[in-house]
């Protein structure tokens, strides 16, 4: 049974390659789009340097460059987490492969702890793979093409990487703490829903939205969904919120939930 978690990640992965595909298009787009920057700004400046060598950058380029970069390819993960969490378990009673899937000697268990874990580990440090490779690229291919770009930014510096991707990859792991009743809310409304997982797991809350505007005049649950789905932004204060560790039992009261629907939901 050792290898039955890394078989179904790799299941999970072979049926739904966007999942992997998403962050490396989107790098390729990045890479693309900054060559074809660099090489319309040279030509249009003509080989003047654009900015002055003298004047101080208030900010570390390399830091900085380094966050808009996650952040965009994080962005693009993010929303196909969110896809594939509320297709996971839909589509396989769909196409009634989930008899095919019951027939192997896989518990319900195993299969919901690995696309849980797909969705919650495997593809966002994907994702921080992906962006620690492009972002020397492009820093590359920008200091190449525009003279003073290196010196805008306060120049390479490894300590300073080495800092950004540290500090990146501890908000990328406590966000995934904090987005995990998130995710197991869409396995939730995933493996009940029999027409629309979207629907499902969108109306409740827009529900309890409006009625709360309208009859209490208050909006404490729109605020709630977007505390919930913002990002961790300061590691060291992120543990200390309550309401992570609290959302991480609601979560794993849904897993249980969803493992005990899964046993017996296959629309058959």
């Amino acid at each position: 049974m050792k290898g039955v978690y890394p078989t179904l990640v790799r299941r999970e992965l072979w049926e739904h390659r966007w999942l992997w595909l998403a962050p490396l298009v989107t790098a390729g787009i990045l890479i693309v789009l900054t060559a074809f920057g660099v090489v319309m700004a040279s030509s249009h400046m003509g080989g003047f340097t654009p900015w002055p060598r003298n004047r101080p950058l208030d900010i570390n380029g390399v830091e900085f460059g380094l966050v808009a970069m996650a952040t965009q390819l994080f962005f693009i993960s993010s929303i196909v987490i969110l896809f594939y969490l509320l297709d996971c378990l839909y589509a396989e009673r769909k196409d009634r492969s989930i008899l095919f899937w019951k027939s192997l000697p896989v518990s319900d268990f195993q299969t919901v702890i690995s696309k849980f874990g797909v969705a919650a580990l495997i593809l966002p440090l994907t994702t921080f793979v992906v962006a620690t490779v492009t972002y020397p690229i492009t820093y590359a291919i920008a200091a190449a093409g525009l003279p003073g770009f290196s010196e805008m930014v306060g120049g390479w510096n490894f300590a300073d990487w080495l800092h950004a991707e540290g500090w990146v990859l501890a908000c990328l792991l406590e966000t995934m703490l904090w987005f995990a009743p998130l995710f197991a809310w869409f396995m939730l409304s995933s493996v009940v829903s029999s027409r629309s997982p979207y629907l499902m797991a969108s109306l409740p809350v827009i529900v309890l939205g409006v009625c709360e505007s309208l009859l209490l005049h208050s909006n404490h649950v729109w605020r709630f969904a977007l505390e919930r789905m913002t990002p961790i932004r300061n590691p060291a204060e992120g543990l200390e919120r309550p309401a992570l560790w609290i959302g991480l039992a609601v979560a794993a009261g849904m897993l249980y939930i969803v493992i005990r629907l899964r046993r017996y939901r296959d629309d058959t």
